[in-house]
């Protein structure tokens, strides 16, 4: 309705055409935005004021055609449909794809007619033409082993909106029905995890890879018994296919079947990957009565086995698999409680699948394992098995406390945990800490862990000298899941205790910890933490500037967390101009936003000098004037792209703000 009304006056502001073009443009965006589905989309797009693809075809017009379609666009993107893509196809026929290369992001929603260019389209020698063509056939369904490369190259393309689309395209949601393993052939199938091993080192390609192959429904057995008869050769083809079998987590019964057969006849070395699988499978899974009956057995065995029988790496995985069996009977609390009696060396393990298991079962069930934790740890005769016990108490009621009748307050956890360890705050902190760290995803378990480190903090600042330390020792360790936690527990301590955070570290030394956990290509939460806690620092050092631009082009988390952090910083060290003005021509639009966001927060602390101040809004100006910020800003928000609007229009926001409080 806004939209005809502003139609209807067009004559009357036709005068004020930069004004009326403003005001169509917002209403529609809203339109497009609201609509369900792409043929109500195409019908919002052909009520835009008349344009025609034609005028691609006449030399004199096709520059200012295209900037039109283009601006046009920025806001929702365009359909390709079949006279859109006749217009386009008539340029690439002349060579001019460059000229294309500002739409090629915006195109989307394909005809059906618009198929078969876009085949011709994958092969041409642009290497955007084709890597757009194969993204338009991926997101309507067309996937094959040839696109993959193409895909992949778009995960780090500079144009952020191909990159966020590839991103949405590869990012299959946890069980996703959508491209199961058999729909997509061994070779697709393979392809994807080809790229995830040559990309695995990068912290936002691999990750995204990572997603793609893990987070697919399998329900092909037939591949699984290929990639289980490489792992039975030698050489890179047998390591890599150990590495393939130790990533699956959704399947269907026909595969969980084959998984579970092979289990018994494979040596351990085969098995180890195979229950690395099961392990991941168990914590997707409500529950499974049936599975879970036919696995308990081998997992006892495997469980109790001695390591020189089946190797050192069984008998962990297998007891870790046991902790997620939802419906548990007595002989696993036996087996688990005589390894803690027995001060096994797996008593970690041992003691954090009993909290898991525990945590599954009725309250009478998880309350009699509580209170027979409690006892060990009060008769533990170390400080570390009363620790690493007490984390299992913690975990048993976190982990529950959502689970009615057994809520369970965070003062009774920090309560009970200082009756077990006798109000020693670092012990009560490190049992917090075992407690999360695990190799389990981000939950709101774990949250409940950090509010809890978070009041202990608040209350001990001396803690943060303690964090500060351990996450020196998870830095210079293997386990993601202890730089995790470490991160978690320090940013979140930083929020609450901003002063002890600035004089019980080593500002400098923590930096550099903190700018190499944003670059950590195991955990995208190790970087998302990183970067809380580097914006709690509050300086900026030349070293900070590249770390952030790299944050724009992770995943949306990560970052959201970024843009968040930005705004915390208030004072400069050392001379960051330099960083700062290469930042503003990043080739990532949302990068170089986030760079003049860390401008404007610099530019509005207090502590910033007015000669600092005033090279501040120069460097934004010089930006403003480039002709290269005349390109539009997009960022991946909540899995969806979102665009801010213009990089010149918004670094002018910041130049106004900037400017009246200099003048205020």
């Amino acid at each position: 309705a806004r939209a005809r009304a502003l139609t209807s006056l067009a004559p009357l502001v036709s005068q004020q055409a930069h004004l009326w073009q403003m005001l169509w443009a917002e209403s529609y965006a809203d339109l497009i935005r609201a609509a369900p589905v792409n043929a109500v989309r195409r019908l919002l797009e052909r009520l835009m004021p008349a344009f025609s693809w034609d005028w691609l075809a006449l030399p004199e017009r096709r520059v200012a055609a295209l900037t039109d379609i283009c601006r046009r666009a920025a806001a929702t993107g365009v359909s390709l449909t079949v006279e859109a893509a006749r217009a386009i196809d008539g340029l690439l026929a002349q060579d001019l794809a460059d000229m294309l290369l500002p739409l090629l992001p915006l195109l989307q929603t394909p005809d059906k007619e618009t198929h078969s260019l876009l085949q011709q389209w994958r092969t041409h020698t642009h290497t955007q033409v084709a890597a757009h063509a194969c993204l338009l056939l991926a997101e309507a369904d067309q996937l094959d082993v040839a696109a993959i490369p193409s895909l992949v190259s778009l995960l780090a393309d500079a144009n952020d909106r191909s990159r966020y689309r590839a991103t949405r395209l590869l990012h299959i949601r946890y069980g996703s029905d959508r491209w199961k393993t058999h729909a997509l052939g061994q070779g697709t199938v393979q392809a994807l995890v080809d790229q995830q091993k040559v990309n695995q080192k990068d912290a936002r390609v691999g990750t995204i890879l990572f997603w793609a192959v893990t987070n697919r429904q399998h329900d092909d057995p037939e591949l699984l018994q290929a990639w289980l008869s490489a792992a039975q050769t030698t050489g890179e083809l047998s390591e890599n296919a150990n590495k393939w079998l130790s990533q699956i987590r959704y399947v269907n019964d026909g595969v969980w079947d084959f998984i579970q057969g092979q289990l018994w006849k494979q040596t351990p070395r085969l098995q180890k990957p195979l229950l690395e699988s099961i392990y991941q499978i168990l914590q997707q899974e409500e529950s499974h009565p049936t599975r879970e009956a036919s696995l308990r057995p081998e997992l006892h065995r495997l469980g109790q086995s001695p390591p020189e029988i089946n190797g050192p790496d069984i008998h962990p995985i297998a007891l870790r698999c046991l902790g997620w069996l939802r419906k548990p009977v007595n002989e696993d609390y036996q087996l688990l409680q005589g390894l803690l009696l027995n001060a096994s060396p797996l008593t970690r393990t041992a003691s954090t699948a009993l909290a898991d298991l525990a945590a599954w079962d009725d309250h009478d069930r998880r309350s009699a394992v509580a209170d027979w934790l409690q006892n060990q740890t009060r008769a533990a005769v170390d400080d570390h098995r009363a620790v690493t016990l007490a984390a299992a108490w913690a975990r048993i009621h976190v982990k529950a406390s959502s689970v009615k009748p057994d809520f369970f307050p965070l003062e009774d956890l920090l309560d009970g945990l200082a009756d077990l360890l006798n109000e020693n705050v670092e012990n009560m902190l490190e049992a917090l800490w075992k407690a999360g760290a695990d190799d389990i995803p981000w939950t709101e378990y774990h949250e409940r862990l950090v509010h809890a480190a978070r009041r202990l903090a608040a209350e001990q600042t001396s803690l943060i000298s303690w964090l500060a330390t351990r996450l020196e020792t998870a830095m210079a360790g293997n386990d993601w899941e202890e730089r995790r936690i470490a991160l978690a527990f320090l940013a979140a301590s930083a929020e609450v205790a901003a002063g002890a955070f600035a004089s019980r570290t080593d500002p400098d030394r923590l930096e550099s910890l903190l700018i190499r956990a944003i670059d950590d290509a195991h955990s995208f939460s190790v970087r998302r933490f990183a970067l809380k806690a580097l914006g709690h620092l509050r300086q900026v050092s030349p070293a900070i500037v590249p770390a952030i631009r790299l944050a724009l082009r992770d995943v949306s988390k990560v970052q959201a967390d970024a843009l968040q952090s930005v705004t915390n910083f208030r004072r400069v060290e050392g001379d960051i101009t330099p960083a700062l003005i290469e930042g503003l021509k990043d080739e990532s639009a949302a990068a170089a936003y986030a760079v003049a966001l860390v401008l404007e927060a610099l530019g509005r602390a207090e502590t910033t000098q007015p000669e600092q101040r005033q090279a501040i809004l120069e460097a934004l100006a010089d930006t403003v004037r480039d002709p290269s910020s005349q390109r539009d800003v997009y960022i991946w928000e909540d899995e969806a792209i979102r665009h801010l609007g213009r990089l010149d229009q918004l670094l002018h926001q910041i130049i106004v703000k900037l400017a009246e409080g200099i003048s205020g």
